[in-house]
């Protein structure tokens, strides 16, 4: 009898355990052979990819000293086709006029070619998607993370604003600390958003990072970088002025080595991180429109939610029963009519 209750105990434990590595493991066991695959599943990149149609757009692309300037500046240390780099950046900025080129592209299309071996029409499609894959909801498509990068950067102060309050909830001591040496969020935390990590952090802890990522969404970025911030607190709040504040920030090799020594126990840490998504309230400046398809659209003003907040955080929402949420943030936006 005691040998039965024994081994179901064992049989217990085991699987409750099996159970737990397999879902806190699943974003970190992709092996480097099979990253590319896993990605370009993640990124959903056979909507986009159509052989042969790369070829075609880039013999319409237009060169520009601004992509060759960076791209002559991006991971220095691995060796990777720099041309091939230089011609997804540039097909792009003229396959999407609208938003262009900007610096931080260069570091999210680097890491997708490096992943694929230099693979330069996949790589392509997968920066596509990536940028364009749209955030649907019952009434209106919206754009990805080519948010990042369009005019007044309107995905990145969101992203910016959710952090400040969580920021401010789960570390009010260090919150008050940078506020009194006068260093802003916006100074040292647009480098992490624009470039998804790349800029601050090695390619070892970057391709961790981009597992992440991929299976979590975009809305990990804020666990992620609150892990960061947490981990740097105390050191933080030894100094007592601006530049020595913005320079742990940045990240240096010593920083890194000494306080972040392992990307992956800063991503398990990260998964399993508690954001009370319920307080959390976005009011950004807004002077954009965004279409729906009764041919009306919501005119966000100035100091009003925008509908794009409303979708980066309505999965949360739905998640934690908060529905209502959305209904009271759209009754506050106007209708505008398309004929009028």
């Amino acid at each position: 009898m005691s040998r039965k209750l024994t081994r179901t105990k064992k049989k217990t434990y085991s699987r409750v355990n099996r159970e737990r590595d397999n879902s806190i493991c699943s974003y970190k066991s992709i092996s480097n052979d099979r990253r590319w695959t896993a990605w370009k599943s993640a990124l959903n990149i056979h909507r986009y990819f159509i052989p042969g149609k790369y070829s075609l757009l880039k013999l319409g692309k237009k060169s520009c000293q601004d992509i060759n300037n960076d791209v002559s500046r991006t991971f220095t240390n691995f060796p990777y086709n720099k041309k091939a780099l230089e011609n997804i950046l540039a097909t792009y900025a003229t396959y999407n006029e609208s938003v262009g080129y900007c610096q931080g592209m260069n570091y999210l299309a680097g890491i997708l070619l490096i992943v694929s071996d230099s693979n330069e029409e996949e790589t392509f499609w997968a920066f596509v998607s990536l940028m364009e894959r749209k955030i649907s909801t019952d009434k209106v498509n919206l754009g990805g993370l080519c948010q990042l990068y369009q005019n007044n950067f309107p995905l990145v102060k969101v992203i910016q604003r959710l952090f400040e309050q969580i920021l401010k909830m789960n570390n009010p001591l260090l919150d008050q600390h940078l506020n009194k040496v006068g260093l802003s969020i916006e100074l040292w935390l647009q480098k992490w958003i624009s470039s998804l990590f790349l800029y601050s952090f090695p390619m070892d802890y970057s391709v961790k990072f981009w597992d992440a990522l991929m299976i979590n969404g975009i809305s990990f970025l804020l666990p992620l970088s609150l892990v960061i911030v947490r981990r740097l607190a105390k050191k933080l709040m030894e100094v007592r002025t601006i530049e020595k504040c913005y320079e742990i920030l940045k990240i240096p090799e010593h920083v890194r080595k000494t306080i972040l020594p392992n990307p992956d126990l800063l991503v398990e840490e990260a998964k399993y991180l508690k954001i009370d998504w319920k307080e959390l309230e976005i009011t950004v400046d807004c002077e954009s429109s965004i279409e729906i398809p009764t041919n009306d659209c919501y005119q966000a003003n100035k100091k009003q939610m925008l509908f794009s907040d409303l979708c980066f955080l309505r999965d949360k929402w739905k998640e934690n029963g908060v529905e209502e949420k959305v209904v009271c943030a759209v009754r506050n936006v106007q209708y505008k009519n398309n004929n009028v």
